[in-house]
């Protein structure tokens, strides 16, 4: 019986490593179906990796890592028993990537697609048709803007993006506390309850399986055309599954205003165990790392001298990580999730500025010192892009 496609695919860049082009794909499935096969560039991809086990779902990730060729060239991957065909382009080795940058994929409240002119997935159709001959519909227009690239990319069979750089507010979280019925409640609290509010251990399973399951439905929603289909759907997932992603979280990946709030809130049993679970769920869905691979964060003893911002031990992540042929090259001795990318002449740095914000800092000191010392390293010709993150 074939698997049941509940989420992805969702490519991500993994890295450029002796002229292998690093890619990821992330797939969600029924815990009870077998892991369909992967078939890239013609050949079967590696067994799959359990990221996450979950409420009768499973997450896998898939490598798709391709060799660079002198020049560029498009990928075709598919996945056993569904019915499409999907590409990504590799440049050539040495080039420069040709990057799309988003972010706010999402509303903060439904009244606001109210308000729209044109349809909530207006913007990434503009993109896909900039980025994808194949998912064009019948009578489609080209603007004044793609008529420059179309005899340099689609007219020799090739997609414009080689990444799709993901700023922040991939999903958004912000509905939580009205579809959770005590966090519903808690709004209306006086302000000293709020900051004393118990997370009883079935809350705590409400919230994690909130942060757990709303990816599925914002990223592949059930009422969308499903894959294979000749009419494509242009939304989120068409871009995700055709472009390898580069992501890094901000506020709404947690909820709306994370680390902007006062020290006592921030630190409320509420607040901590709300983070805990965006974080775990961050890790898995938009790093595409093993559930059991995520360290807990722990203050570091000198904690007392800052109390108003976070600080928390670091993380020797090239440890925890070790042998994970496809992690994120995250900083090493930084307690954060940033992590950098060297591809050809571009230097991409990717900040995490969510994980220790408050009002005073954005970023701790351990984090500062873990940049430096990468910006430090980058070669006198290389370009510096610095900044994934909002």
């Amino acid at each position: 019986m074939a698997a049941n496609i509940l989420l992805g695919p969702v490519l991500s860049f993994r890295g450029v490593s002796k002229g292998k082009w690093k890619v990821s794909a992330l797939i969600g499935i029924d815990e009870s179906d077998k892991a369909p096969k992967f078939v890239v560039d013609g050949k079967a991809a590696s067994k799959s990796l359990v990221l996450l086990k979950h409420g009768g779902r499973q997450y896998l990730r898939y490598d798709l890592t391709i060799k660079q060729g002198d020049q560029e060239r498009k990928v075709e991957y598919t996945i056993e028993d569904v019915d499409e065909v999907w590409h990504f382009t590799v440049p050539g080795k040495d080039y420069a990537p040709r990057m799309a940058y988003v972010s706010c994929n999402g509303f903060s409240h439904p009244s606001s697609i109210r308000k729209l002119i044109k349809g909530e997935n207006a913007v990434w159709a503009d993109l896909l048709c900039n980025h994808d001959k194949q998912v064009r519909p019948d009578g489609y227009m080209l603007d004044k803007e793609q008529l420059w690239h179309e005899s340099l990319t689609h007219d020799k069979n090739l997609q414009r993006f080689h990444l799709l750089l993901m700023g922040g507010d991939q999903i958004y979280f912000d509905s939580i506390w009205e579809d959770v019925k005590e966090l519903k409640g808690w709004i209306g609290l006086p302000r000293d309850k709020q900051l004393e509010f118990p997370v009883s251990p079935e809350l705590e399973a409400r919230i994690e399986d909130y942060y757990l399951t709303l990816y599925v439905g914002r990223w592949l929603p059930t009422g969308r055309g499903v894959w294979g289909v000749k009419s494509k759907t242009l939304d989120a997932a068409q871009a995700m599954a055709r472009t390898p992603t580069v992501m890094m979280w901000d506020d709404h990946d947690i909820f709306d205003g994370w680390g902007s709030y006062s020290c006592e809130m921030q630190h409320s049993p509420l607040f901590k165990r709300l983070f805990h679970h965006a974080r775990r769920a961050f890790w898995v869905f938009q790093m595409q790392h093993a559930a059991d691979q995520l360290p807990e964060l722990e203050l570091r003893e000198d904690v007392r001298v800052r109390a108003n911002d976070p600080l928390f031990k670091k993380i020797e992540w090239s440890k925890v990580l070790k042998g994970d042929a496809l992690a994120l090259p995250l900083l090493d001795q930084q307690p954060g999730f940033s992590f950098a990318h060297a591809v050809g002449p571009v230097q991409l740095l990717v900040a995490d500025l969510r994980t220790e914000r408050s009002h005073e800092q954005v970023l701790g000191p351990d984090t500062w010192s873990a940049l430096k010392a990468w910006l430090k390293q980058i070669p006198e010709n290389g370009r510096k892009h610095p900044g994934v993150g909002c």
